[in-house]
């Protein structure tokens, strides 16, 4: 009995899963990259111009020169961790104390 041509070249149902399993893994990690990144960076430039003793214009130029480098770092950091729950509770955990942290510099709390 010949197999039929149609289904020689396709891939058997567990691995149709586990492909789409992991295409959309790496979407999530992509997506808490950008986004997860993004307000982790603006949270920590935040804390860092109001942390810096200089003046406020070269605290806040400082801080967005580091910005660049505190972004690329999270990014890799999604990718390079093996758990993906770790990675969105790391990322949280910071924001929720760089945030606390100056709210309570501020007075604001």
């Amino acid at each position: 009995m010949p197999i039929p041509l149609d289904k020689v070249h396709t891939l058997p149902a567990f691995l149709k899963k586990i492909t789409n399993n992991y295409r959309v893994l790496v979407f999530l990690r992509f997506f808490t990259a950008t986004v997860g990144g993004y307000v982790f960076t603006s949270s920590a430039i935040a804390l860092l111009s109001f942390i810096l003793a200089l003046s406020k214009q070269d605290a806040v130029y400082l801080s967005v020169s580091i910005s660049l480098v505190i972004y690329t770092l999270v990014f890799l950091y999604t990718f390079a961790v093996k758990s993906f729950t770790t990675v969105w509770i790391s990322i949280l955990l910071s924001i929720s104390v760089f945030i606390g942290v100056l709210a309570l510099l501020k007075g604001e709390l």
